[in-house]
């Protein structure tokens, strides 16, 4: 699922290159399109943190009801990571910085 996300985020690179290489192409449409498709992609990416978050939660209930000494505790711990701590790796925004960085 990484892997179609990362295609994702390079096609899209990869259509605003093309599109404002074409002759005559109205850079704002460009820029327009661009927005549309990365926030589908972010809000996309939400969703996958939260259905992340969601098993891992799913998992700390069932190995407390189970009885299961410490698997609630690390995978609520898995769960928070899933929830925001994998920020660098999934995160679709672009910026000046964060291209050039690439």
């Amino acid at each position: 699922m990484t892997s179609k996300m990362a295609e994702s985020k390079r096609l899209i690179k990869e259509y605003e290159r093309v599109a404002s290489a074409a002759e005559g192409a109205d850079l704002d449409a460009v820029a327009g399109r661009k927005k549309e498709m990365v926030q589908k992609l972010n809000t996309y990416v939400n969703k996958k943190k939260a259905a992340q978050a969601d098993i891992a939660a799913r998992v700390a209930s069932t190995a407390a009801a189970v009885g299961v000494p410490g698997a609630a505790a690390a995978a609520t711990a898995a769960a928070r990571r899933w929830a925001g701590g994998r920020r660098r790796k999934t995160n679709t925004r672009w910026s000046a910085s964060s291209t050039s960085a690439r």
